[in-house]
């Protein structure tokens, strides 16, 4: 299944993560120079930050359940797009930011959600043609926290629509077909949903997000963590 993929994938490279960090520790302790310094600090907190994710994905498909806290939906929604800022000044595509219009909270496992919905965004990114867009919104409907990725490239066949989600399904020439997978397995262990549907107006595809905003956290009956 997709999630035992994902943990299968996850367990192969923590490893050698771990030993990356180590590297880079070691080498922030023994050498002085400032600039070298500058760029071993951004490379380590980098991979401290993948070594997390890595992390949670292995707890997730082990356990079922993401560690889910009370996190604000436009905060994360601010991460995902300074991740996606160097790739979309590359493709020349504008992104768009749509934050909740009032404050509003998502049970989520940050660090998680933010990767998955940054792999939404970015096989968006990689459908639209140079000066083409990519919006990325969030609010409250209907007691859930919806976050949309849209965009406005060539869309999604129908046929095609029903296995984008599949493991190695692909129609990229240099595609893994995991990432959307793995996206959907970090939504499940969440306890919500995604769905694919054509854009607004028909044009290119919009992707929605639905977690649960309300209440205690999703599988608990009562209470909940800060």
């Amino acid at each position: 299944t997709a999630q035992d993929l994902a943990g299968r994938i996850a367990h192969s490279i923590h490893n050698p993560l771990g030993a990356l960090i180590g590297h880079l520790q070691l080498a922030l302790r023994t050498h002085g120079r400032q600039n070298s310094e500058e760029v071993l600090e951004r490379a380590l907190a980098l991979a401290v930050r993948v070594s997390d994710v890595v992390k949670r994905i292995l707890n997730l498909f082990r356990e079922g359940k993401a560690d889910l806290r009370r996190e604000d939906a436009g905060e994360i929604l601010d991460e995902v797009a300074r991740e996606l800022e160097g790739r979309a000044l590359l493709g020349d595509v504008k992104v768009d930011i749509q934050p909740p219009r009032a404050p509003t909270e998502v049970w989520a496992d940050r660090p998680l959600l933010v990767s998955a919905l940054t792999a939404l965004a970015q096989n968006a990114l990689e459908s639209v043609e140079r000066g083409g867009w990519l919006r990325m919104s969030a609010g409250l409907e209907d007691g859930s926290v919806v976050f949309d990725v849209e965009d406005d490239g060539p869309g999604i066949p129908s046929e095609v629509r029903d296995h984008v989600f599949d493991p190695f399904f692909t129609t990229k020439r240099t595609g893994s077909g995991l990432g959307l997978a793995i996206a959907r397995g970090v939504v499940t262990g969440h306890r919500g949903e995604i769905e694919i549907h054509p854009g607004r107006g028909g044009i290119g595809t919009r992707v929605r997000v639905s977690l649960p905003g309300q209440g205690p956290p999703p599988g608990e009956p009562d209470g909940g963590r800060g």
